[in-house]
């Protein structure tokens, strides 16, 4: 039968398999052929609870016999397009997730739902098996791991730390009806990216990020792998502590790091345009040094305006060292726009003042051009407007909704 894919939403074929037992008690046919004996026993539990097919049934239930008995609606175990214990194995291999003894493989034998086998079977044949999806696929079983949530439609990952952040995830929830927002975490469907995104929450912020502490989140940018890590800020020993602020600071920083993740997603491409081996922008380590030439001209060819500030600010220097710098100068001249409608549409109350204020979080730093040559006021000079927003922002901190609280 057809059936839509819940890793993908495209129709896949599947088969339902239906546990029969034939009526009769067995052995007892015309052609003289009995049940077989019990199976040898290979050393591996049953994990599925699934027991066998066929075998004796003295009532004369549901069998060849009894067709009308049989609820071909009722709900089976459902495989695309091999059995369960099949797609494990198979999935073992195409991940190279070792024996049967490794903790992924006792995960999807012992702990993972049907749904969860066949939806990550599904992703990885219908993504044609590349290196990124087998990467991907293998961040899905951790993330299942550890009571996390897995997206392959848009190949995201949301971590147990974020999910029970329940004032945090409302927020996230909220922004998600948002076109804008939308429309970058759909950039991420594996037909259009080569990257992966993951959402977390650290609680132990301040010393893995410790000079970021005044940050409510930081984009992690893709070093050694495609993947891309927003993590918020829930460190209580930090003056960043994204949970101690109202919620519409929280739309702003989960906006203001997803512009980052775009940047880095746009490299990425980059990097596959100038068809350099290894998946990732930690170019200290590529084997050929031509490959970072290779990778400006690309970036210079697909997007020249990450390339105009990349190459302005932060030429030669690998991304591993303050990674942020540049992309703030290009986010403060380019999309804080950007930021205002993604806040007009999340919250319509918002004044144009607020919404302009609140699009500097982040971008009102001493060393940030367009703040330092700030001039959209003719009435206030660049000190004056300054000091407005960062008065407003302050009165916004100190009076808007925190559901945290």
């Amino acid at each position: 039968m057809i059936e839509k894919s819940r890793a993908t939403g495209w129709d896949i074929t599947v088969y339902k398999i239906i546990e029969v037992t034939c009526s009769g008690g067995g052995g007892d046919d015309d052609n003289g052929e009995s049940n077989p004996p019990n199976p040898v026993d290979d050393g591996f539990d049953d994990p599925f609870n699934e027991g066998s097919f066929g075998g004796g049934n003295e009532s004369g239930g549901p069998g060849p016999n009894n067709p009308a008995e049989i609820d071909f609606n009722d709900t089976g175990i459902y495989t695309a397009p091999i059995l369960r214990l099949n797609i494990i194995g198979e999935l073992g291999e195409l991940l190279q997730l070792g024996p049967h003894t490794t903790p992924q493989m006792q995960y999807l034998l012992n702990d993972a739902s049907t749904d969860e086998v066949v939806d990550l079977y599904n992703y990885v044949e219908e993504e044609q098996r590349s290196n990124e999806v087998k990467n991907f696929a293998k961040a899905a079983i951790d993330a299942w791991m550890e009571d996390g949530e897995v997206d392959f439609v848009e190949q995201i990952i949301i971590d147990n730390d974020f999910l029970n952040t329940s004032c945090l995830k409302s927020v996230y929830d909220d922004m998600g009806k948002v076109a804008k927002f939308k429309e970058y975490l759909q950039n991420f469907e594996p037909s259009g990216s080569l990257a992966t995104l993951r959402f977390t929450a650290d609680n132990n912020f301040g010393n893995n990020n410790q000079d970021y502490t005044n940050a409510m989140a930081i984009t992690i940018p893709p070093l050694s792998s495609n993947e891309i890590i927003i993590a918020f800020n829930t460190d209580s020993n930090t003056s960043g502590n994204i949970l101690d602020k109202p919620d519409v600071f929280k739309a702003v920083a989960m906006i203001h790091e997803l512009l980052h993740v775009e940047m880095f997603r746009k490299m990425l491409d980059a990097v596959r345009a100038a068809e350099i081996s290894g998946n990732n922008l930690n170019w200290a380590n590529w084997t050929n040094e031509q490959f970072y030439y290779d990778f400006l001209d690309s970036l210079e060819n697909k997007y020249f305006g990450i390339f105009d500030y990349f190459t302005r600010y932060k030429y030669g220097i690998p991304v591993s060292n303050e990674p942020n710098d540049w992309q703030h100068q290009q986010m403060a001249q380019h999309y804080r726009n950007t930021i205002k409608k993604v806040l007009t549409d999340y919250d319509p109350t918002l004044t144009i003042a607020q919404k302009e204020a609140l699009s500097w979080i982040g971008l009102n730093e001493a060393n940030i051009k367009a703040w330092q040559n700030l001039d959209e006021d003719p009435n206030l000079d660049t000190q004056q407007e300054q000091n407005a927003i960062t008065t407003l922002i302050s009165q916004i901190k100190n009076t808007f909704t925190n559901e945290c609280n």
